[in-house]
């Protein structure tokens, strides 16, 4: 799990580095408060959009193992239940 651990701090920076460049680009640069503001929207869609696409990314990488799991859970539990009914096959006898 520790490769999905990496990608997801990956795409994590990826995205917190673009937002704190793009703010701080703009607030340093010499516009009035109109352009500035016109700018701010337009980043700030920009980086709702990569934040998305990041964030269905990681789900595509994850939803494999997720259906792993609830495999494993589900054979775990029919596992349990043939124990659990040998046990009383056993008791009863």
């Amino acid at each position: 799990m520790s490769k999905n651990d990496g990608s997801i701090s990956f795409v994590s920076g990826v995205v917190l580095g673009a937002a704190v460049g793009g703010l701080m680009g703009i607030l340093f640069a010499p516009d009035s408060g109109d352009e500035t503001r016109k700018k701010l929207s337009k980043k700030g869609k920009k980086m709702l959009k990569g934040i998305k696409e990041g964030a269905q990314e990681v789900g595509e990488k994850l939803e494999p193992k997720i259906e792993n799991v609830k495999k494993e859970i589900s054979e775990k539990i029919e596992e349990a239940k043939e124990g659990f009914n040998k046990g009383m096959n056993t008791v009863k006898k």
